[in-house]
Formats: structure tokens, C-alpha cells, sequence
């Protein structure tokens, strides 16, 4: 390139070199430098200088976010930081020295309109940073580059404190139009799910009452004269097993009152004030679907009452049966090796766990995790437990 036209680019950059080989590496795109590579010419490209500008550009916004905006904080900085040294930022850096006039490059680049292009102009306006540095240090780099990060930071925080602005008037706006009637959707709403859950909670006593009698009863058959003691536990397991239930219902039905609004809701909210086409009536109605959005329906709160039913009182007494079906079975085996003839007591232990825990993942399948079950295992277990019956 004519020294010239190094001249005329060290006077938009307001910076003379002392090497000028630095600038010249810098403008020098890797297209140009593979072409002279192919007639045995080696010129270095800007790509490794591209490398350092870019560490040296983001270290000279970090300061100057750090130190410039002290009540932001470490995302709010991250953010900033990254619009301004962004690709596009770069672009936009470079356009106003019109760097791409100065630029050298391949003949297929120049071609494919590479002196407008993005990335390649982000590039060489880093690799012009590092330049800079290298040949005159860190001050003279920011004393370059600060007053396009500076104009490009102010306008990302004007942006973005209009924008906060404007969100927080519209909220307020949607509040003082929709809060009366909202407040007392919600009101009502709550009154009628405290009377619900005071019907849930006594409905859900029947089986516990039911249980407690016949475990009671177990206790007097099997554990006198400890049955005072086992009758003590057993209440104090079923009070605990009711009160942990209504609390899972009571959460299940009260939950979406406790909850901060997520992003979703709220953009939903922004987006429905902005539209001034929509009418009044529509709003209203997009409010009431936000609002009963993440609310849980009177047929969920019925299946999880359904499954806590299940897994108390049948799959936990099946489960309770599976690890004594499995503990007799090693039992007969350990005496069978000894020298006891079980063979068919140790079938029929066999058969009757098999089929146990085959019912119990049935029924675990179609109460939870919707999978399949395959009835092989059920036959096995049923023939196991014949021959077992047999030979017993």
C-alpha cells in the first residue's frame, strides 16, 4: 500500500506510527496474505493481531464500565461490555474511519464485497487496536478506542432505561385499570379453594379412619400384650402419613399465590399494555388466562389425592410384601443348601414374590411413570407358584 495511504488512515486514527509495519500487519487481511503466499511471498496477516486487540479492546471496556458505572451491577456490566465489543459495534467502529477503504485483500474477497463486510471490518479495526498498543502501549489503545465504546455504551444505557420506563409505566397502567377486579377474582378464588380443601381433607380421613382399625386390630391378633404399643404407633404413622398428605394438597392448591411472576408472564403482560390496537375487553380476557395460567385444576388436585391414595395404601402395603416374600425366599434357600428339603416351599416363594412384584410395578406404571408392563413375568410367577404348590 502507498505510504500515502498509511498517512491518510494514521490521521483518522489520530495516532502516527513509529513502526509502520504494525499498521500495515494490521490492514492486511489473511486473503491477501495467502494469495502472495502461493507466488513466494510472505506477508504476515492481521489474524494474531486480531487475537491480542480483542483482549485489548474488552480489558478497556471492562475499566471503563467498572469505573464509570458504579451502580450497575456484574450482569447488567456483562451485558453492556458485550454490545460494545459485539461484532456489530466493531462494524460500526470501523465504518466511521472507513476502514475498509484501506484494507488489503484477496482478489475473491474484493470481489464478494469483503471491504463491507462485518466480520472482516471487526477484525481489522481489533487488529488496528493491538497495533496501536503494541507500538505505543495501553494508553494510547484507549485513548483510541474510548470514545467509540463511550458513545456506544450511552446509547445501550439510555436503551435500556427507556425500555425499563416504559415497562414499568405500562405495568402500572395495566395495575390501576385491571386491580380492583382482579383483586376480587382473587379473593373469591381463594375462599372457594379454602372450602374445598376443608371438604378434601375430610374425604381424605375415610381410608386412614378405615386403616387405623384394621391396623389396631392386627396389633391385638399378633403383638399382645404389646399391643398398647404397637396401637401408639400405628396412630402416630397414620397421623403423620394424613397430615404430610394434606399438606402436599394444601401446597398443590395454594402454591401459584407464592410465586414471583417468571419472565413469560411478564413480557405477556408488557406486550398485551403495548398493543393499543387491542381492545379493552381483550385485555381483560388475556389478563384472567395469565393469571389462571400456572393455577392447578380441580381435576390435578383430584389424580394427586388419587395418588397419594395408591402409594399409602396400596403400593406401600405390595411393597411391604415384596421384601417379606423375598426374605422367606432366602431364608428356604439358605436352609435347601443346608440340607432341609424345601425345594417346593422355596418354589412357591419364588413364584409368589414374582408375582407380587410384577403387580407392584403394574400398578406403579399406571399410577406414575405410564410405562409398559409386560405380562411375561406374570405366567412365569404363575407357573412357579403351581409346581411350587406341587412339590410343598
Amino acid at each position: 500500500m502507498p505510504d500515502s495511504k498509511i498517512t491518510e488512515l494514521e490521521e483518522k486514527i489520530g495516532y502516527l506510527f513509529k513502526d509502520k509495519s504494525l499498521i500495515s500487519t494490521a490492514i492486511t487481511h489473511s486473503s491477501f496474505s495467502n494469495e502472495n503466499k502461493a507466488k513466494g511471498v510472505y506477508i504476515r496477516c492481521n489474524e494474531r493481531l486480531e487475537f491480542l486487540g480483542d483482549s485489548v479492546l474488552s480489558l478497556i471496556a471492562s475499566v471503563y464500565l467498572f469505573k464509570g458505572n458504579r451502580d450497575l451491577f456484574e450482569g447488567d456490566l456483562t451485558k453492556i461490555r458485550a454490545g460494545v465489543v459485539c461484532e456489530n459495534a466493531l462494524y460500526d467502529y470501523a465504518s466511521k474511519i472507513n476502514l475498509g477503504e484501506y484494507l488489503l485483500l484477496g482478489r475473491g474477497e474484493e470481489n464478494t464485497g469483503g471491504r463491507k463486510r462485518k466480520s472482516i471490518l471487526a477484525d481489522a479495526f481489533e487488529a488496528v487496536i493491538a497495533a496501536i498498543y503494541l507500538d505505543a502501549g495501553f494508553e494510547q489503545a484507549r485513548s483510541f478506542v474510548l470514545p467509540y465504546i463511550t458513545e456506544a455504551a450511552e446509547k445501550l444505557i439510555k436503551k435500556g432505561a427507556s425500555k425499563l420506563a416504559d415497562m414499568t409505566r405500562d405495568f402500572a397502567s395495566n395495575i390501576k385499570e385491571n386491580d380492583t377486579e382482579r383483586n376480587l377474582n382473587l379473593v373469591f378464588e381463594i375462599i372457594i379453594k379454602i372450602f374445598c380443601t376443608f371438604i378434601i381433607l375430610a374425604i381424605l380421613t375415610i381410608p386412614f379412619r378405615i386403616f387405623k382399625d384394621l391396623g389396631f386390630s392386627f396389633a391385638d391378633t399378633f403383638f399382645s400384650p404389646f399391643s398398647g404399643l404397637i396401637k401408639v404407633i400405628i396412630l402416630l404413622l397414620f397421623v403423620a402419613l394424613y397430615l404430610g398428605a394434606g399438606l402436599l394438597i394444601i401446597i398443590a392448591l395454594f402454591k401459584q399465590y407464592f410465586k414471583k411472576p417468571t419472565d413469560d408472564t411478564k413480557e405477556d403482560i408488557t406486550e398485551e399494555n403495548n398493543n393499543t390496537k387491542v381492545k379493552e375487553s381483550e385485555k381483560k380476557d388475556k389478563t384472567v388466562k395469565i393469571i389462571k395460567k400456572n393455577g392447578p385444576t380441580v381435576g390435578s388436585v383430584l389424580l394427586l389425592i388419587v395418588k397419594i391414595w395408591i402409594t399409602l395404601f396400596i403400593l406401600l402395603p405390595f411393597f411391604c410384601i415384596d421384601l417379606a416374600t423375598i426374605f422367606g425366599l432366602f431364608i428356604s434357600i439358605f436352609y435347601w443348601i443346608k440340607g432341609i428339603d424345601l425345594f417346593g416351599l422355596t418354589l412357591l416363594l419364588l413364584g409368589v414374590s414374582t408375582l407380587f412384584i410384577w403387580f407392584t410395578m403394574l400398578i406403579y406404571n399406571l399410577t406414575f411413570s405410564k410405562g409398559k408392563t409386560t405380562i411375561i413375568p406374570f405366567f412365569i410367577g404363575l407357573i412357579i407358584t403351581a409346581f411350587g404348590t406341587m412339590f410343598f
